[in-house]
């Protein structure tokens, strides 16, 4: 209940605060972020269970431990999405990394790949929502140069994103820190591909459907 609260607090509260950052490069961070409320959650708790000294600082330590090396994996694989992103800001008139890649499925098979486009999005980022947000532009312009439906482009891409966090490597990393294990990318990837495939198949044949046959 706390956490519930604190995550709709903060959101109402701070969801649209961000604080500008100019160190070569222009970048808002927001002030809001979901894991503040986990900690406020998990340190209310343990004061309204008395058990602050004992429980806290065992916890805390465990969970700097435990992440440590996903935390890694993930800035590093933030920063080759920052990266990939705005390299076509350039004084070279080079588009950027994510535009290249996705000009290659500029064609009327658009909405049979958007699903995948999606999917491989948030394979690289662990985040739907950033999956969106490094294809969404592409989807919006590639649907309307093409002259189909945008919404149901979009929808598809937001539907492969979200099926894609079954094959995510942060996830995955993530996952295993919770559970105590390592070192169990392969299999998890191998137990979880097909029905992913199988998934993202089926949104791909209905996107061809609603676009041409509807």
């Amino acid at each position: 209940m706390l956490l519930i609260t604190f995550l709709i607090l903060g959101k109402i509260f701070f969801g649209n605060l961000s604080i500008p950052i100019s160190l070569g490069f222009k970048h808002s961070f927001s002030i809001f972020n979901p894991g503040f409320a986990f900690i406020l959650a998990a340190v209310a708790t343990t004061l309204i269970w008395k058990k602050f000294d004992r429980d806290i600082m065992y916890s805390a330590k465990k969970a700097i431990k435990d992440s440590f090396e996903p935390f890694l994996v993930i800035v590093a694989m933030s920063t080759v999405v920052q990266i990939m992103t705005n390299s076509g800001q350039n004084y070279s008139g080079i588009p950027a990394a994510i535009t290249f890649v996705a000009k290659i499925f500029e064609t009327s098979l658009l909405p049979f790949f958007a699903p995948f486009i999606g999917a491989f999005g948030s394979f690289i980022t662990g985040s739907a929502t950033i999956s969106n947000i490094m294809f969404g532009n592409f989807f919006n312009s590639a649907s309307l140069s093409l002259g189909i439906n945008t919404a149901i482009i979009l929808a598809l891409g937001v539907v492969g994103g979200a099926a894609g966090n079954m094959v995510a490597l942060a996830d995955m990393l993530t996952g295993e820190a919770v559970v105590g294990v390592k070192n169990q990318e392969p299999r998890i990837i191998k137990e979880v591909f097909i029905p992913c495939f199988i998934y993202l198949f089926l949104a791909a044949v209905l996107g061809l459907i609603f676009i041409y046959f509807n």
